[in-house]
């Protein structure tokens, strides 16, 4: 196991959700924009599940395994209004579909562990005196995955350093539901090499203003760059990301889909780790 994987969980369809008086909206980017002025506060919003019968609800699972005696990071990604008007609320079930435990993530970002003897569990969305809110998405991972409640691009530390001129930078294939970082102590084959991974399906991700500042930050002392890609939505990034450095003088090539990229981004940022999608 070389990376620890977090899940990108989002709002897919209204199956779940509090309908009376609700205006919904599905955007194809997967942010949902919900309004009810009507609803009252401590109702649900929406509801997630780790398990489901699908006879009854008509909708899969949508929340990972949790794996017993570990402790869990939980991002909530949203926007309401007013402000800090809405929450999440944990509950854990025994066989028998009793609650065990209620955990309730009052904050943007919080920690928790699964109660002994869970058997599934659900992730609701809460109102508390929301009338409308923006809804990107829910992170949930291992306690070991980096914060990112400040950002949605992780670029990690030079791996493999060497005394050379050259830098290698792996852009990581966005996936819709999984995001995928390096452990500190992988090693890779590439000369001095840095991993970049988007935490959502989206290319653009990797040639923001702030993502090119610290690529060219980190990029100071090195004669050559090659810039990475590793499929369909990293490879155009990489060649966009080449001409941005040419154009502030940098020496920089692309390298899209080649063997060596390929074989690192298989394991790293295409298999579930710490985390099982159900």
């Amino acid at each position: 196991m070389i990376g620890y994987t977090a899940n990108v969980i989002y709002w897919k369809s209204a199956a779940s959700t509090y309908l009376y008086g609700s205006d919904i909206i599905f955007q194809q980017n997967g942010d949902v924009d919900f309004k009810n002025s009507l609803m009252s506060p401590g109702k649900a919003i929406n509801t997630w599940y780790s398990q489901t019968n699908y006879q009854a609800k008509r909708f899969s699972p949508q929340l990972p395994i949790l794996k017993k005696g570990k402790k869990y990071r939980i991002l909530l990604k949203a926007y309401s209004f007013p402000e800090a008007t809405i929450y999440l609320r944990i509950d854990f079930y025994d066989r028998t579909n009793k609650v065990m435990k209620q955990i309730s993530v009052k904050k943007m970002e919080e920690l928790f562990k699964p109660p002994e003897g869970a058997y599934y569990y659900t992730i609701s969305l809460l109102n508390a005196g929301c009338s409308r809110l923006k809804f990107r998405y829910l992170v949930l991972s291992p306690v070991e995955f980096p914060s990112a409640r400040n950002t949605e691009v992780f670029i990690s530390k030079v791996y493999n350093a060497q005394a050379s001129n050259e830098l290698n930078i792996v852009l990581g294939e966005p996936s819709l539901n999984i995001c995928t970082v390096p452990r500190a102590e992988a090693s890779f084959p590439f000369k001095n090499c840095i991993f970049i991974q988007s935490m959502v399906s989206n290319e653009k991700m990797y040639t923001r203003e702030v993502t090119v500042k610290r690529i060219e930050t980190l990029s100071k002392g090195f004669k050559k760059i090659i810039i990475r890609g590793c499929g369909p939505l990293s490879n155009p990034s990489a060649r966009r990301y080449a001409q941005l450095l040419r154009g502030r003088g940098i020496l920089a090539n692309e390298s899209i889909g080649d063997s060596d990229s390929k074989k690192i981004a298989a394991p790293l940022f295409d298999r579930s780790t710490d985390l099982t999608v159900f």
